[in-house]
């Protein structure tokens, strides 16, 4: 696995949310176009202003994040083309070393 991590900038928000998105319609196809709208805009609006979050890059795209929000990671999502490579262990990792304990909810 080669890449970085590194602190999210408002100019990924985009990139951001295009792995948000492309990973989540995968593992919750359950889930309304309508409830990815207004989550979409939730992101924007309020979580990536709130959060801590952290960028997984390679070949200068990002593929990867994690938001910490205080002790909890609120959001881990990797792209499915990304996955299985060790990218979610390195975000995992990141978060550990930067919190000490962290605090993670699934939804499923």
């Amino acid at each position: 696995m080669n890449g970085t991590t590194r602190l999210y900038r408002p100019s990924d928000e985009d990139a951001v949310i295009s792995v948000w998105r492309a990973a989540s319609e995968i593992a919750h196809h359950f889930l309304t176009d309508a409830f990815f709208a207004d989550e979409e805009r939730r992101i924007r609006e309020i979580y990536l202003l709130n959060a801590e979050t952290w960028v997984f890059e390679q070949q200068a795209a990002i593929v990867g994040f994690v938001a910490l929000v205080g002790d909890e990671v609120g959001g881990l999502f990797v792209h499915p083309k990304s996955q299985r490579l060790g990218i979610g262990t390195a975000l995992m990792d990141l978060a550990v070393n930067r919190r000490g304990e962290i605090f993670l909810d699934v939804f499923k």
